[in-house]
């Protein structure tokens, strides 16, 4: 696991199983869902990149359309995203190395239990996993609709603006 960077892994792992603590990843701090898509976790990886965006336009559009006047649901959704910041920069860098490891002692697993006559292939195909390309695609994706997204807003409020002021 781990593709071209298995050794660096390894020593971190071996901290990990001698001490039982996780040690802070700054890949995970910088990169985030990305770190973790690329690693092959992406049911968590997605939610990390999601979740914000969904807070985030949710919040405005409540904000904007149910309540306009309800100060008390803003403070409310700035609460959670900010619970969820701090979830994303401190929980997530200091439990990445154990949930990678946790991952990759169970696709360990099921390669030995795929091939189990195998064993070359197995730490072949175990040498080669790495998904960076599809963070990168990811990672472009996520930033062409961000900023779709913020083109949007930006017209929505420019716009009417523009035309009061013919």
């Amino acid at each position: 696991m781990g593709g071209k960077q298995a050794d660096y892994y390894q020593k971190y792992f071996d901290i990990l199983e001698q001490s039982g603590k996780a040690p802070w990843h700054w890949g995970a701090f910088f990169g985030g869902g990305y770190w973790l898509c690329a690693r092959g976790m992406w049911r968590k990886g997605l939610l990390v990149l999601i979740v914000p965006i969904v807070l985030f336009f949710g919040g405005l559009s409540v904000l904007n359309i149910v309540a306009p006047k309800s100060w008390l649901l803003g403070v409310y959704l700035l609460t959670f995203a900010g619970a969820w910041a701090l979830g994303r920069f401190l929980y997530l860098p200091s439990n990445a190395h154990a949930w990678y490891y946790a991952f990759a002692k169970q696709r360990i697993a099921q390669m030995r239990f795929k091939y189990p006559n195998k064993p070359q292939r197995v730490l072949k195909m175990l040498s080669e996993t790495n998904n960076m390309l599809a963070a990168w695609i990811l990672f472009a994706v996520f930033g062409f609709f961000t900023m779709m997204a913020v083109i949007g807003l930006l017209a929505a409020i420019l716009l009417p603006l523009y035309a009061k002021s013919l």
